[in-house]
């Protein structure tokens, strides 16, 4: 993986990354919820139109393969249901990451995931 600094943005296979992610995710309040957890709401930590990342919570025990039948709150008021896969897990100093593959990409619901996603790249073009 080659990541390069080019006007405040990492290219990473193509794909372009805000340092402003963070930041965008933390003011629209993105969340899941794993309803095989509870009703905890668990703190996206990076987004992309083919998955997500989130820190692991106590309680959970996620391996690479599982599938995940979840709701991504993008507001307090605004959910919807996507399935994840979970692509691998890792220990970044800050917990335990796990990194997801979106696995229903025709639903409706995909849909809407990936257009969030645009806006908050556009978003963060601009900000």
């Amino acid at each position: 993986m080659t990541i390069n600094n080019v006007n405040n943005k990492n290219h990473d296979n193509g794909e372009v990354r805000s340092y402003y992610r963070d930041e965008l995710l933390g003011i629209w309040n993105v969340s899941l919820v794993i309803p095989s957890l509870g009703k905890r709401s668990i703190p996206v930590k990076d987004i992309t139109e083919n998955g997500l990342a989130f820190y692991a919570i106590s309680g959970s025990d996620f391996s690479e393969g599982d599938e995940i039948n979840s709701y991504i709150h993008i507001s307090e008021k605004i959910r919807f249901p996507l399935v994840f896969r979970v692509v691998h897990t890792f220990n970044d100093g800050q917990g335990d990451r796990i990194g997801c593959e979106i696995t229903d990409r025709d639903s409706r619901s995909y849909r809407a995931y990936r257009a969030f996603v645009q806006f908050l790249h556009y978003l963060s073009e601009i900000h």
